[in-house]
C-alpha cells in the first residue's frame, strides 16, 4: 500500500512547566503507541508528521509530560488516510485554478477544510455547514506549483487529501 503523512498540528496555551509532547497513534482507538516526541519549546503551537498507510483509519493523541513527572492526555483526534471510501472526494487531482470536493454526509454538521503547504504552514481554512450531498470549490489560481495537504474535518472525522497543483 501507499504511504501518506498525517500532519498534527496543536496549539498550547500555556507550558511553564512543560518538558515534552509525545504523540501516539493507534489504528482502534484504544491501543496507543509512541509516534515519537517532540521537545517542549515555548511555543504557542507545534506540527509533527506521521508517516500512515493508506485506506485505513488511525487516532491520535498528544501526551504532555511536565517537569515535575505529572502527565495529561489530549482528545483522540481521528485521521482518516487517503482513500476513496472516505466521505470527501477531491477532483481533479493534479488541479490547475481549483479543486472541486464531493462529500456526502449526515446533514447538519460543520465542516472546516485547511489547505497547508509542503511545510505544514495553513494557506487558507473554509467552514460550511453540511448538506446530505454537496461540492465546494477549492481556488488553487494563486498559488504555486507544489504539493499541498488538504485537511478535511466534520468535527469527528478528519480526512487528509494530498492536493497536487501543476
Amino acid at each position: 500500500k501507499n504511504a501518506s503523512t498525517a500532519w498534527l498540528n496543536w496549539a498550547v496555551s500555556r507550558e511553564q512547566s512543560a518538558l515534552e509532547y509525545m504523540v501516539q497513534v493507534s489504528t482502534n482507538g484504544v491501543s496507543f503507541i509512541d509516534a515519537g516526541t517532540v521537545k517542549a519549546s515555548n511555543q504557542v503551537s507545534y506540527t509533527f508528521f506521521v508517516p500512515i498507510t493508506n485506506d485505513k483509519r488511525f487516532y491520535f493523541r498528544i501526551v504532555q509530560r511536565d517537569t515535575d513527572g505529572a502527565v495529561s492526555v489530549s482528545k483522540i483526534v481521528t485521521v482518516e488516510a487517503l482513500n476513496e471510501s472516505g466521505p470527501f472526494k477531491v477532483s481533479p487531482n493534479p488541479a490547475h485554478e481549483y479543486a472541486l470536493v464531493n462529500y456526502s454526509m449526515i446533514e447538519g454538521k460543520k465542516i472546516t477544510a485547511s489547505l497547508y503547504n509542503s511545510n505544514g504552514g495553513l494557506i487558507n481554512s473554509w467552514q460550511f455547514q453540511s448538506i446530505p450531498a454537496g461540492t465546494f470549490r477549492i481556488p488553487l489560481q494563486n498559488l504555486p506549483i507544489g504539493i499541498y495537504t488538504l485537511s478535511l474535518n466534520d468535527g469527528n472525522l478528519k480526512q487528509v487529501v494530498k492536493l497536487i497543483r501543476k
